[in-house]
């Protein structure tokens, strides 16, 4: 029987292994701005964005003030999670963001902690949500404010794909190991 070889079995081993832990997260898109797409003011539920793809989502709008709310409202579909509400960019002074599950009720709102507070940290023990549809709200009192809101949507579970490519890099593995074992075995 003719050996095998196995000179690039090993390195596509490691690359289907390392494939697993890797991914490339897609860039962040704006999804809806206010000074393109006009006012999104209004009452629940709020305007539909739709289901939220993987990677970071973004909403961009205005509040001239005067109990002026912005609503939205969007879905995470099954096999996702939202991980983070960011407020990615804020200007003025006060004014509050409010998340409501199921897009049904208010369940608070919270002043602005600044660039980089996750709204979903500030809910309770919940840090990410599953699928679903939710309803967030970025509110103000007297004062213009402007706001940047992220949406961090990840994978819950692996992708077949990448459960086949960590299998196979495991088995190439093994079977390298196993080689080289039996050649020192016989080089003795």
């Amino acid at each position: 029987m003719k050996p095998l070889r196995f000179g690039l079995l090993l390195p596509l081993s490691v690359a289907g292994l390392l494939a697993v832990g890797v991914t490339t997260p897609a860039a962040a898109s704006v999804i809806y701005d206010e000074s393109i797409s006009g006012d999104a003011s209004g009452a629940l539920p709020g305007l539909n964005l739709g289901t939220l793809g993987l990677g970071i989502s973004s909403i961009l709008g205005t509040l001239p003030g005067g109990d002026d709310d912005d609503w939205f409202q969007f879905t995470i579909a099954a096999g996702t999670q939202l991980d983070d509400i960011l407020i990615a960019a804020f200007t003025g002074n006060g004014g509050n963001v409010s998340f409501s599950p199921g897009g049904g009720f208010n369940v608070g709102g919270f002043n602005v902690g600044g660039i980089g507070t996750d709204v979903l940290d500030l809910t309770g023990p919940a840090t990410t949500l599953g699928p679903g549809t939710y309803s967030v709200k970025a509110g103000t009192g007297t004062n213009q404010n402007t706001y940047g809101l992220d949406f961090v949507v990840a994978q819950t579970v692996p992708e077949p794909t990448s459960l086949l490519l960590f299998g196979t890099g495991g088995l190439g593995l093994l079977v390298a190991m196993r080689r080289r074992k039996k050649q020192n075995q016989t080089n003795v």
